[in-house]
């Protein structure tokens, strides 16, 4: 099932996809990696994507497009070199996405079928989805787990509740209590025979978090099933946020 809106007037199949990178690089970009306003930095960004797209992945043949694109950089084309090939790896997903489209339109396929293809691409960064959703368990863990708390289970508070996310996601993605812990164990195999930890410590464990943290677990339930229906992460991470009563 494929989740999007449109207006009374829709908008070009071009626009459409662009509009769709640019929120997808919204929630993709680190703020800590920016130093100039957000929106301006994600448009460079998307000048990336769309050269090395263009240029069917040949950094030399995105270069000259980029350079057609921003003609400024004609002056240290090396530089705009180097942030080609860092945009076709960082933004590898969002590069396919554009590629798709413009092979798509060059096919003559119908707006629709390209509008969810291409959302299809960019709501495949599993990855992407697990961190953020992992920073905004953490956010909302953080309402529960104190500095008494995390003194009382002599560890960090910051580690306590990447721990208590970490469960949560295990617990909700997860059929049975007994599944997750398996996960959990051969995720981390080595430490877990370097410790000498057992499976049964670990299973009491999410057994607690589950009874203590239900509403969580049902808020990333809820995530993984919009995720299944191709919500786009914005999407995702605004519901998951008035479960947890964060916005």
């Amino acid at each position: 099932m494929i989740i999007h809106t449109d207006s009374d007037n829709p908008k070009p199949i071009e626009q459409k996809v662009q509009d769709l990178i640019l929120n997808k690089l919204f929630f993709k970009v680190d703020d800590e990696q920016i130093f100039i306003d957000k929106e301006d930095f994600i448009k460079l960004i998307f000048f990336d994507v769309v050269a090395v797209a263009a240029g069917s992945y040949d950094i030399d043949e995105a270069l000259k497009i980029a350079l057609e694109i921003q003609p400024h950089y004609k002056a240290a084309p090396d530089t705009k070199r180097n942030e080609l090939v860092e945009a076709a790896e960082q933004f590898a997903i969002e590069v396919d996405a554009y590629y798709h489209y413009l092979d798509s339109k060059n096919e003559q396929i119908d707006d629709d079928t390209i509008y969810d293809g291409v959302s299809l691409i960019l709501n495949s960064d599993d990855e992407l989805l697990t961190k953020r959703l992992q920073e905004t368990f953490s956010e909302a863990l953080a309402l529960f787990i104190t500095d008494e708390v995390a003194v009382a289970k002599q560890t960090s508070r910051e580690l306590l509740i990447s721990t208590y996310a970490q469960y949560v996601k295990l617990i909700a993605s997860n059929d049975t209590i007994d599944d997750a812990v398996d996960e959990l164990y051969y995720a981390n195999e080595e430490f877990f025979i370097k410790n000498n930890l057992k499976k049964e410590l670990s299973k009491l464990n999410l057994e607690q978090t589950e009874t203590v943290f239900k509403d969580e677990i049902a808020a990333y339930k809820m995530a993984l099933s919009l995720q299944d229906q191709n919500a786009d992460i914005g999407m995702i991470l605004g519901t998951v946020k008035q479960l947890l009563h964060l916005s």
